[in-house]
C-alpha cells in the first residue's frame, strides 16, 4: 500500500482534483452531446460508406482511421476516467487505469492530427516535398513527445487514501511531482502552427484565383481555423501547467483531447455535408441529367488544388459536366 507523502495537503489535493473531476465529466458531457447532434451526417457519410465492395480501399481506410480517432475518447475519457476517479480503490489499479487512459489519449490526438495531416497534402496535390516536411515534422515533434509524455507519467505517484467512519472511503489520489507534460502540448503547437501555415498559402491562393464555392470555403476554412484553435488551447495549457501547482497540471488535458476528437471530426463531417448539398443541389439543376456524382474520399478528395481553383474562375455553366478525377469529383451520365 502507497502512503500519503510527508507534506502533502490531503485537503487542498482533495480540493483540486475535484476541479480536475468536473473538467473531465465536462469534457464528456460535450463529447457525447457532439456525437449525437452530428449522428444522422456521420451515419450517412461515415458509416454508410465502409462497404469494400462499393467503394475504394483507401476510402474505407481513412474513414475507419476517423471513426477511431472519433470514438476513442469513450474509453480514455469516459470509461476509464470515470473509474480511476470512481472505482479505483487501491495504488495498482489507479496507475493501470490512468496509464491506459493517458496512452489512449496520445493515440486518439495522433490519430486526428493525421487525419489532418493527410488533408494538407491533398491539398497541396500530394507533392512529395509536402509528403517529406509532414513526415519530418510529425517524426521530430512524435518522438520527443512520447519521450518526455512517459518521463512525465514515472513522475506520478498513487497514494491510497483510506478514511473509515460513518461513510467508508476508500480510494487512491493521483499526486503530480513534474511538469514534463507541457512540452508535449509545446510540441503539439509546433505541429499545429505549421498545419496552419500548410493550410493558409494554398487557401489565400484558392481565395485569390476565385475559387469561392462553399466547397472550397470548407476545405481551406475549416483546416485553417482547427488549427488555430488547437493551437490557442494549448497555449493556454501550457501557461496552466507553468503557472498551476503540480496537482492541477492536468486540469486542461481532459478537455483539450476531447477538442482534437470533436474539431476533428466536425471537419471532416462538413466537408462531406457541403459536398452531399452541392450534389443535390446540382441534380436539382440539370433536372436528373446526372444521375450520379460522387465524391471522391478523403485521401483523394483533397485534391482540390490548382486545377479545380482555376476552373472555379470559370462560368459555372461552363463547368458542368466537365468535372474530373483531379477536380474531387467523379460524374456519370
Amino acid at each position: 500500500m502507497a502512503e500519503i507523502p510527508p507534506g502533502v495537503d490531503l485537503l487542498e489535493t482533495l480540493e483540486h482534483e475535484t476541479l480536475v473531476y468536473y473538467v473531465v465529466v465536462a469534457g464528456g458531457v460535450l463529447f457525447v452531446y457532439d456525437i449525437l447532434i452530428n449522428l444522422d451526417i456521420e451515419i450517412e457519410c461515415i458509416w454508410g460508406t465502409l462497404d469494400l465492395r462499393k467503394r475504394k480501399r483507401g476510402f474505407v481506410i481513412f474513414n475507419l482511421l476517423y471513426l477511431a480517432q472519433r470514438y476513442l475518447p469513450l474509453l480514455d475519457q469516459v470509461i476509464l476516467d470515470q473509474y480511476i476517479l470512481l472505482g479505483a480503490t487501491n495504488s495498482r489499479k489507479c496507475e493501470i487505469g490512468f496509464t491506459l487512459s493517458a496512452w489512449c489519449s496520445v493515440v486518439g490526438v495522433l490519430l486526428s492530427e493525421l487525419i489532418l495531416v493527410l488533408r494538407i497534402w491533398g491539398v497541396w496535390a500530394m507533392k512529395p516535398s509536402i509528403a517529406v516536411i509532414l513526415v519530418a515534422l510529425a517524426l521530430g515533434c512524435s518522438v520527443p513527445t512520447v519521450i518526455f509524455f512517459e518521463r512525465f507519467l514515472k513522475g506520478l505517484q498513487y497514494p491510497e487514501l483510506d478514511m473509515p467512519g460513518l461513510v467508508q472511503l476508500r480510494r487512491c489520489l493521483i499526486l503530480v511531482r513534474n511538469k514534463d507534460v507541457y512540452v508535449c502540448w509545446i510540441l503539439l503547437m509546433i505541429i499545429d502552427g505549421a498545419g496552419f501555415i500548410l493550410m493558409a498559402i494554398p487557401g489565400v491562393k484558392a481565395y485569390r484565383s476565385g475559387g469561392n464555392s462553399n466547397l472550397i470555403r470548407a476545405v481551406y476554412r475549416d483546416g485553417v481555423i482547427y488549427y488555430a484553435l488547437i493551437f490557442m488551447v494549448s497555449l493556454v495549457n501550457v501557461i496552466i501547467i507553468l503557472l498551476l501547482p503540480p496537482e492541477l497540471v492536468i486540469i486542461i488535458s481532459p478537455f483539450e483531447r476531447v477538442l482534437h476528437s470533436i474539431l476533428a471530426s466536425r471537419v471532416i463531417l462538413h466537408i462531406r455535408r457541403v459536398a452531399l448539398q452541392d450534389n443535390i443541389q446540382r441534380d436539382d439543376t440539370f433536372g436528373g441529367m446526372m444521375t450520379t456524382i460522387e465524391f471522391i474520399s478523403q485521401d483523394t478528395e483533397m485534391s482540390i488544388t490548382s486545377n479545380v481553383l482555376q476552373s472555379t474562375a470559370e462560368p459555372e455553366d461552363q463547368n458542368y459536366g466537365s468535372l474530373t478525377k483531379e477536380d474531387g469529383w467523379v460524374t456519370r451520365a
